[in-house]
């Protein structure tokens, strides 16, 4: 008995110290985004809202990803896992930047890594985006006023970009081989057409 007291005392103590650590993130990431809304400083306000175009992305990707939109799997030939997964490491990455620039670029820097290269293996209209990735990116970087000059720091912000690209370009080879289900379940709807 005093036992499962216990275990129920240290819960109520981890589940207090993770909701305080909660809400400091959140009133640092908000804390941000106001800060760059009063500021006068043009690269700070370019970063933050880069960083949010990223947020809001993953937040859209995760969206096409759980609810299978079949117009974007068709343009982007990617499984809804990947786009639903990849929308969830654009959230975290945009919301990691904003709440650390520092520490969360490396993780911007991947996420545009991803995105460029589905960008470079689409089609042409969809091949803008290796652009608008590299902007985005360098947006966040260049606003943020990060100290490139040190190789190390610099060094793992490019080997995250090529993660990010490696992630994309690797790890889903053949999307239709891995979409079986789905791809049986339009040929029933085939059938039952005829």
């Amino acid at each position: 008995q005093r036992l499962g007291s216990r275990s129920a005392a240290q819960c109520s103590r981890h589940l207090k110290l993770s909701g305080s650590t909660m809400e400091h993130a959140h009133n640092r990431v908000l804390g941000e985004i106001l800060e760059a809304v009063k500021s006068d400083d043009i690269y700070h306000q370019v970063s933050v809202v880069a960083s949010i175009m990223v947020v809001m992305s993953g937040v859209l990707h995760s969206l096409q990803g759980a609810f299978a939109w079949h117009d974007v799997k068709k343009q982007l030939n990617l499984p809804r896992w990947f786009i639903g997964c990849a929308g969830l490491w654009m959230l975290g990455s945009g919301t990691a930047f904003l709440y650390d620039k520092k520490l969360g670029f490396p993780f911007i820097a991947s996420s545009m890594g991803g995105a460029a290269a589905t960008a470079a293996l689409g089609n042409f209209p969809a091949q803008v985006g290796v652009l608008i990735s590299t902007a985005t990116m360098v947006a966040c970087g260049y606003g943020a006023k990060l100290d490139f000059k040190d190789q190390t720091y610099l060094m793992a912000c490019g080997g995250m970009w090529l993660f990010g690209a490696a992630g994309r370009v690797f790890l889903v080879k053949e999307p239709e081989k891995t979409d079986k289900a789905e791809k049986v379940e339009e040929e029933k709807k085939e059938k039952k057409t005829k």
